[in-house]
């Protein structure tokens, strides 16, 4: 014992026993000077327990390539992790893992540790899939639970180190982050998956949109394209991890059933715009997604456009009660382009009429007024205001 009574004091239970040579060395007791008849029975000698071996926890923080929670040949180890032991007390401690993705603890006492990875790396910032969630002894499997996802902490399981022990299996495989993006089409509003999809009158706009999402765990370069050559425009060209985007795109309505596909492409890049890349220095894939969309294009309905030619006796412009129709008038109908299209003359009442017209802009014209009224009324509406029995001629 440390405490030593260094004389015969007569005192039971304490220790007597003087060891300067050290642990495993010659215990002495201190002379004793007995009378006769005497009976020193207090000459006892105290020791203590040897100090318990120092034991060692590692191993390696690998690319785990085929994500199957094992370390197969070729799956090299990942340098400068940083790695952390918690143990019994508060203890602490980090070490960074070297080249062949290795890391130690050594001289730890027994006692029950969890070693963590706080920061996982950039290009692998993901736990193995399958991972062994007790501290079985087995090397070179996964032992990191992530339940926070990509880039948060990943954590062994309890680790119970015994005197002397060399647990030299606790490993983690870690991934590359997780791509995927999607995306939705819509015509005029609709998801039109499948056929026949809204109907849109032949000639009128047609506005597609294209809303991109970022589903995975890295920031993509997206580029949106649509297989019927329409060109489409986005807001943004990259994606944030959940973020998304509308892009649009525009066009005109085509007679019969109409389908085009929408298509995305990201490509993984780093928050400098640089493609991202595998533990090993290999390019992170482009990930893709398309959906389709459709409508029938119908045509329009026909028009007509009429109606009186008359004799406005008072010249107000506007046909007074028994103001007259003037029969016989040829009334001609011409085109945007200022072609007539069709002809027509009044009828008895003065009525003139033309059906079954396509939608588009039209001129009526009077080419030869009638000899007993060959002047247009003098007030006279210069525009199509929609008012029946007032003077639209110039």
């Amino acid at each position: 014992s440390t405490a030593t009574a260094t004389g015969d004091n007569q005192t039971n239970d304490d220790d007597n026993g003087a060891q300067p040579g050290g642990a495993g060395t010659v215990v002495t007791s201190p002379a004793i000077v007995l009378s006769a008849g005497e009976n020193d029975l207090t000459i006892d000698f105290g020791f203590i327990p040897n100090p318990p071996l120092p034991a060692s926890l590692g191993d390696i923080v690998w690319f785990d390539a085929d994500d199957d929670g094992t370390r197969d040949a070729g799956e090299p180890g990942i340098a400068g992790v940083v790695v952390t032991v918690t143990g019994p007390g508060g203890f602490t401690a980090t070490d960074t893992t070297d080249a062949s993705g290795n890391y130690l603890f050594e001289d730890l006492t027994p006692g029950t540790y969890t070693v963590t990875i706080t920061n996982p790396p950039a290009s692998a910032p993901r736990s193995s899939t399958p991972t062994t969630t007790t501290d079985n002894q087995v090397n070179d499997d996964d032992n990191g639970a992530q339940p926070g996802g990509a880039g948060t902490v990943i954590s062994s399981p309890a680790i119970v180190l015994s005197a002397g022990e060399d647990d030299l299996t606790i490993d983690f495989g870690l991934i590359p982050p997780r791509s995927a993006v999607t995306i939705d089409k819509f015509t005029n509003g609709a998801d039109a998956d499948t056929p026949p999809g809204p109907s849109i009158t032949v000639g009128d706009p047609v506005e597609w949109t294209y809303v991109v999402t970022n589903t995975g765990d890295t920031r993509l370069a997206i580029t949106v394209t649509d297989n019927q050559g329409v060109t489409v425009t986005c807001p943004v060209a990259t994606l944030a991890p959940g973020a998304f985007t509308t892009c649009t795109g525009s066009g005109v309505a085509t007679a019969g059933q109409y389908s085009n596909i929408g298509a995305v492409t990201g490509t993984p890049i780093d928050a400098n715009g640089d493609p991202l890349t595998d533990p090993t220095g290999a390019r992170l894939p482009n990930v893709t997604a398309n959906d389709p969309s459709h409508y029938t294009g119908t045509p329009p309905l026909p028009a007509s456009l009429g109606d009186i030619v008359w004799f406005d006796t008072n010249d107000n412009g506007t046909r007074d009660t028994l103001e007259p129709g003037l029969p016989g008038v040829l009334v001609e109908l011409l085109n945007s382009a200022g072609t007539v299209v069709a002809t027509d003359t009044t009828d008895a009442n003065g009525n003139y009429l033309f059906e079954n017209l396509v939608p588009g802009i039209y001129t009526v014209r009077i080419t030869t007024p009638p000899a007993n009224a060959n002047r247009s009324s003098t007030a006279t509406a210069t525009g199509d205001n929609q008012t029946n029995d007032d003077d639209n001629g110039a």
